[in-house]
């Protein structure tokens, strides 16, 4: 009797196949769980439900912190220009200095790729310098590749929206505990969209 032999789930990359199981209930991907090869996987998009993505640089400080008067105008136009480029909705948006948050609606999957690619491009060629004889970047900016989380369901979304708002209180100058007081005591409501 012959056994049947288990398919693999990964591909000759070692990238995880789209049909697989785990990619269906996997409502998260990227920043730090992408650190090691094992833990890569197919990145859930969803045109469904909103997705929250945070993109992080310990870069971003001093002087190249997302905070500077003339980088905070930059990032506004910037997120604005490229999600209008490719169809992407903002529904919210929160910079907390080092690291941003964009709560976004997708019209499409595949124009996310296009969006991420010229937002994240536009701003490490905003914030670091090039070797000009080379024609190379000096240093990397960005940690991580961007976090997104698909956020499903009335209650994923308030929770959502409170943490984006907490957020946005901790990019005006409040601290964490603070915000928190703040938004827990419903006294507070910011867009910053």
């Amino acid at each position: 009797m012959k056994l049947k032999r288990a398919k693999n789930q990964y591909n000759k990359k070692g990238q995880a196949r789209f049909a697989g199981k785990e990619f269906k209930s996997q409502l998260f991907f990227g920043g730090s769980l992408c650190s090691t090869r094992a833990h890569r996987i197919a990145r859930p998009l969803s045109t469904k439900y909103p997705v929250h993505l945070i993109l992080k640089s310990s870069k971003a400080r001093g002087e190249k912190s997302f905070w500077t008067k003339s980088t905070a105008q930059f990032l506004r136009h910037i997120i604005k220009a490229q999600a209008a480029r490719w169809g992407i909705e903002v529904l919210n948006f929160a910079n907390v200095g080092n690291h941003l948050h964009l709560f976004i609606k997708l019209k499409n999957r595949y124009a996310y790729e296009k969006f991420i690619r010229g937002l994240t491009g536009a701003i490490s060629l905003k914030l670091t310098h090039w070797n000009k004889n080379r024609g190379e970047r000096k240093e990397k900016f960005w940690d991580f590749r961007p976090y997104t989380r698909i956020v499903v369901g009335f209650k994923a979304r308030i929770t959502m929206d409170d943490y984006m708002m907490v957020n946005q209180l901790q990019g005006l100058g409040c601290t964490r505990a603070e915000a928190k007081m703040l938004v827990a005591g419903g006294t507070l409501r910011l867009n910053t969209a």
